[in-house]
């Protein structure tokens, strides 16, 4: 209270002295002649404008979603897309499931034995890549009444091989394209955004005002940054996910050769 009282003060003081200064100015530069009729000034004291300070608006999930729209939304579900496979990626792309030591010990032993059957039965009971492989190999023996021609034999495993590879490498393929496009939808949520700030600006001169321009880009540069923010995690996984999925590959080759060498000294049963 006493600050806005000195305030006042303070302004109806300035405004007073102001006025003074205006009337003797214009006596001292008056021509001399006859006595000029005294002018009465009245003095108008304004209030001293107090600027308004606006609060900032402050910046929450809800209002992100609500300015960004429904490409916002759009990105929400190719972000849940990516956790997704994100949590698939890491519980299939594991040795145990690729190619599961204790099916390697039971099939090679069995081989080592000359048990095809229990071997191929084995395999149908632990579906993974090792034992697909290995039902390849062991459905050409069998048509070559279990002495396989090394070169088919190889070409057998390899070719296999070559599938369920390429199987693992394609899984986290799927995040790489959400990496591609989530950037995408951002800028073209952006590019929307923008169109309407500046139409909304070009359909009223009277709110052709820097403020109100600034923040209908602003607003549309929420999708932008949610693109991003989608883009970048579902890259990063993916460059994690490709190079566990390579190790898995040359694992399941170096299986692939223990595999061959077994089946050729395999004695026939």
């Amino acid at each position: 209270m006493r600050n806005m009282l000195a305030r006042w003060s303070l302004g109806i003081a300035l405004s007073a002295g102001l006025s003074l200064a205006l009337t003797a100015g214009v006596s001292r530069a008056a021509p001399a002649g006859p006595a000029p009729t005294p002018v009465v000034t009245t003095s108008t004291v304004t209030a001293p404008t107090v600027p308004v300070v606006v609060e900032s608006e402050r910046l929450t999930l809800g209002l992100i979603f609500e300015k960004g729209g429904i490409v916002m939304w759009v990105l929400l579900l190719l972000s849940m897309a990516s956790v997704a496979i994100v949590i698939f990626d890491a519980v299939t792309l594991r040795l145990a499931l690729v190619a599961p030591a204790t099916l390697r010990d039971d099939v090679m032993g069995k081989l080592q034995e000359g048990r095809r059957e229990d071997a191929r039965q084995a395999c149908s009971y632990r579906p993974c890549a090792f034992a697909a492989v290995t039902l390849a190999a062991l459905e050409l023996a069998e048509a070559q009444d279990n002495k396989p021609d090394a070169a088919l034999l190889k070409g057998a495993i390899e070719g296999e091989g070559a599938r369920q590879g390429a199987a693992l490498q394609e899984q986290p393929q799927v995040l790489l394209d959400i990496a591609v496009i989530s950037p995408m939808i951002g800028l073209l949520g952006s590019i929307f955004g923008m169109v309407g700030a500046f139409r909304a600006v070009a359909m009223d001169a009277a709110k052709a005002k820097p403020m109100l321009l600034a923040s209908g880009v602003s607003e549309a540069m929420f999708t932008t940054a949610g693109g991003l923010i989608v883009g970048i995690l579902a890259m990063g996984f993916y460059g994690f996910y490709r190079r566990r999925a390579a190790r898995l590959v040359s694992d399941l080759e170096a299986v692939s050769d223990d595999l061959f060498n077994t089946l050729l000294r395999v004695p026939r049963a």
